[in-house]
């Protein structure tokens, strides 16, 4: 499987209280069972992944078994993103669908091609937060569509968002961390200047910022 629906299953299994111990990590389901895998999310209790084919799917990661949702294509996806409740995807050309995971529904949100661009983004508190091409952060309400522009446009070197007890948070090409309000979209720095240089993926458990090499099940 790609790397990136490992480093996921990883963090859907991480214990905070294992953080002061050496990581170990265990494969999880037969090898080479992810390989086409395109794009993976996490959301609740299960592994939301785009396979090459096209093919939406949930995977139980405690016991592997898996089924595929719908039967739309999502060969176009550029950005999968878990909510709550529904899966969000942008596709090439920029347009955003809402897919509801029970049923397979597909929907698409706001107007087509609205989201050309995007960078990356997060769901935090029903909105999804994107980063434009421009360096804007947009903010989009997924139960209506509506969306704005918060702050100034200077997200431009943003490479991975992340949300942590309602809060945003991201890195950029520098090794920066920051974390950004969601009233007005100012940022503030965390820690020290470039220290997050050398993250290649990350995700957030229980308030906590996990990069890769503090991963463990």
């Amino acid at each position: 499987m790609h790397h990136r629906i490992s480093t996921l299953l990883t963090c859907l299994f991480f214990s905070t209280t294992l953080l002061a111990q050496t990581p170990v990590r265990k494969q999880i389901g037969v090898t080479g069972a992810w390989k086409n895998t395109l794009f993976a999310r996490g959301m609740s209790s299960a592994v939301y992944s785009i396979e090459s084919s096209g093919a939406l799917t949930t995977t139980n990661p405690e016991t592997t078994a898996w089924v595929r949702i719908g039967s739309q294509s999502y060969i176009n996806t550029a950005h999968l993103f878990a909510g709550s409740k529904n899966i969000f995807t942008i596709e090439n050309d920029g347009s955003l669908y809402k897919t509801n995971p029970s049923t397979g529904d597909w929907n698409r949100l706001g107007d087509a091609r609205a989201y050309a661009g995007t960078i990356t983004g997060v769901i935090t508190s029903g909105y999804l937060y994107t980063i434009s091409a421009t360096g804007a952060l947009v903010v989009t309400n997924v139960n209506t569509g509506i969306k704005q522009t918060l702050g100034k446009t200077d997200f431009k070197t943003t490479r991975f968002m992340f949300d942590a007890n309602g809060k945003l948070y991201s890195i950029d090409t520098n090794g920066n961390l920051r974390e950004t309000s969601q009233a007005d979209g100012s940022t503030k720095q965390i820690g020290t200047a470039g220290a997050w240089k050398q993250v290649i993926a990350g995700a957030n458990l229980w308030g906590n910022y996990i990069p890769p090499n503090q991963m463990a099940v």
